[in-house]
């Protein structure tokens, strides 16, 4: 098994989807209750920018995604962790633990991606119950619209995420979310 690559990144998959579980299990009501507050939200979204402008000043590795260890995977799962907060970039933040664990760009945000999955899979079987509690019937046709314009965004970003990332131009998003973050709490202080 260790041989294999598949099985390798598999394996780190998983690894780093364990520490978002856990805290998704243990803190679930906590977290919700962050949601709520915007003030904390403005000051996260400093934070994303202040970990997006230390990672570009960062050493880049040339570690590939084959040379995931089940380490560096586990440290990638905790910043996806840390990122549950409302205003930390989930991205932004798995990239950063990518690179600061050595991996090469293109490599540290196709891990991102790839922890991404399970990770957007579980939030939705977390909140399948609150979603159709609280859902008025939708139709099949709006449905499957929101599916492939959702599908379609979604990829045109990661392409576009992923040139940013492969380029070293991430830092672009550090200057974005501070400006953000400064305006969310102007906004919360008036």
């Amino acid at each position: 098994m260790k041989s294999d690559p598949g099985c390798r990144l598999l394996l780190a998959i998983v690894m780093g989807t364990l520490p978002t579980v856990v805290v998704a299990f243990v803190l679930k009501e906590q977290i919700e209750q962050l949601f709520s507050s915007s003030l904390f939200v403005g000051f996260m979204l400093i934070v994303t920018g202040t970990i997006l402008y230390v990672t570009d000043r960062h050493e880049v590795k040339n570690k590939e995604l084959g040379k995931v260890t089940s380490k560096d995977a586990l440290v990638i799962g905790c910043g996806q962790a840390l990122a549950i907060l409302p205003g930390l970039s989930r991205s932004g933040t798995t990239i950063a633990m990518g690179l600061f664990r050595g991996l090469d760009r293109e490599s540290a945000a196709r891990f991102s991606f790839l922890l991404a999955i399970p990770a957007i899979l579980g939030a939705l079987v977390f909140s399948l119950d609150d979603l159709l509690a609280g859902t008025a019937m939708i139709g099949t046709g709006a449905l499957g619209a929101g599916f492939i314009a959702a599908a379609l965004t979604g990829y045109v970003a990661i392409h576009f995420l992923l040139d940013l990332v492969k380029k070293g131009k991430l830092v672009w998003f550090s200057y974005y979310t501070w400006i953000a973050g400064v305006l969310v709490i102007i906004l919360h202080l008036v």
